[in-house]
């Protein structure tokens, strides 16, 4: 499925996560690949075609990508400087309150300049969003369960076979 993907963590590196997306893009031939963000705990990408709804806006305070559409917001700047606003006052109900408000389909990605990772979906969560979360801190997740598969594949070859066995409910 086209969309977001994350890996997020302290304890994951560059082979582990070249070898997913290797992966995943080549059994999704028809899309392309995009990194969108890549930090020292943090990779986010993109795999879909052209016309997929994404929006990347980036200043020194955060980034933002909203995947899909927001129908009745205002421009997507001002709508990246809302939801900062929003995680920064760390009301949760506020932020329920403005997705309340909102018509449309979208995941929101707000990662902070320390790489902290939120995820905001439309208050009926229509564009689906899968993950994992192990023991190690290590979360995985995305728009695509072949994602998620595929790092299960890898993650059983490779330094993280231990961790894999335990999220598959094995010692």
């Amino acid at each position: 499925m086209a969309g977001l993907n994350f890996i997020y963590g302290n304890n994951f590196d560059d082979s582990l996560v070249k070898e997913v997306v290797y992966d995943t893009a080549n059994t999704i031939t028809q899309y392309g690949y995009e990194p969108i963000f890549k930090g020292e705990n943090l990779f986010l990408y993109f795999i879909g075609y052209d016309d997929y709804p994404i929006s990347v806006i980036e200043n020194k305070e955060y980034t933002i990508v909203i995947e899909g559409h927001i129908y009745n917001s205002i421009s997507d700047t001002e709508c990246a400087d809302t939801v900062h606003s929003l995680i920064r006052s760390g009301s949760t109900e506020s932020i329920i309150e403005w997705l309340k408000q909102q018509d449309g389909d979208f995941n929101i990605y707000h990662i902070s300049s320390d790489e902290c990772l939120t995820i905001i979906s439309d208050i009926l969560g229509r564009v689906p969003l899968f993950y994992l979360n192990n023991p190690d801190s290590i979360k995985i997740g995305g728009r695509s369960i072949h994602f998620i598969k595929s790092f299960g594949r890898v993650a059983k070859r490779s330094r993280l076979c231990r961790w894999y066995s335990q999220l598959r409910g094995h010692s």
